[in-house]
């Protein structure tokens, strides 16, 4: 049994399975926090989000555009253009380090008519936080999620302060279960418009397979979401 406050519940939203809400929660409250409530994105605007693939990174490109914004996806591989529509990606952009990332700066350019982008999600960090802000314009903000590889960064210091740019950091862990019940409920009618969609489950788990499910999540065994299924649940 698991006991939280009456104010950490909310209700589904009514098209989600349980499984499909389970997966939806804490991609979509990472990327309504860094965008919305801490980047203060704008209609109109334009977001770039790394790890576009992964359930944050579709998350913002997704939140992004249900609130009138243009979306850059970059991930390390392709993904199909039925997933690109999928995750309201309207540039995706392939991030790859034999060219210093070169060619994803410069796609972000192209797409932003040279002026840069808006706003930077990076769930990605290390090789790509420098990346990330070449393609800021002006005023530009930059939301850091976490750091894969070398956790130790660096970056122009010179073109962060003539760009006036922002730099965030978000970290889920201060938000406890009634400040996390509030975002899902702003975020419930674009789940019920359509507008957003979890990302796909990958595998499901029983409970005595849990040490199996989490070898598997560290090794990168599959792509999308892993859920523990429980046959008496009811919908």
């Amino acid at each position: 049994m698991i006991a939280v406050p009456v104010g950490g519940v909310r209700p589904k939203p009514k098209n989600l399975s349980f499984e499909e809400a389970a997966v939806a929660g804490l991609g979509f409250v990472t990327a309504w926090l860094g965008l919305v409530e801490v980047g203060r994105f704008q209609s109109g605007e334009t977001v770039l989000a790394t790890g576009a693939a992964g359930s944050v990174g579709s998350a913002v490109t997704q939140i992004a555009k249900w609130k009138g914004g243009r979306t850059i996806g970059v991930d390390r591989f392709p993904i199909s253009q039925e997933r690109q529509k999928e995750f309201g990606i309207d540039n995706y952009l392939v991030a790859d380090p034999n060219d210093s990332y070169k060619s994803m700066v410069d796609g972000a350019l192209r797409f932003s008519g040279v002026k840069g982008v808006n706003f930077a999600f990076d769930c990605v960090g290390g090789p790509l936080f420098e990346p990330c802000l070449r393609t800021l314009g002006q005023l530009g903000r930059q939301v850091n999620i976490t750091s894969v590889g070398d956790r130790r960064v660096c970056f122009d210091l010179l073109d962060f302060y003539h760009h006036r740019l922002s730099l965030f950091g978000v970290d889920t862990r201060a938000y406890d279960t009634v400040a996390c019940a509030a975002i899902l409920e702003k975020l419930t009618p674009g789940f019920e418009s359509g507008a957003l969609k979890p990302s796909p489950i990958a595998k499901r788990f029983q409970l005595n397979d849990a040490t199996q499910a989490f070898a598997q999540l560290n090794d990168g065994a599959f792509q999308g979401r892993a859920v523990f299924s429980f046959s008496s649940a009811h919908e």
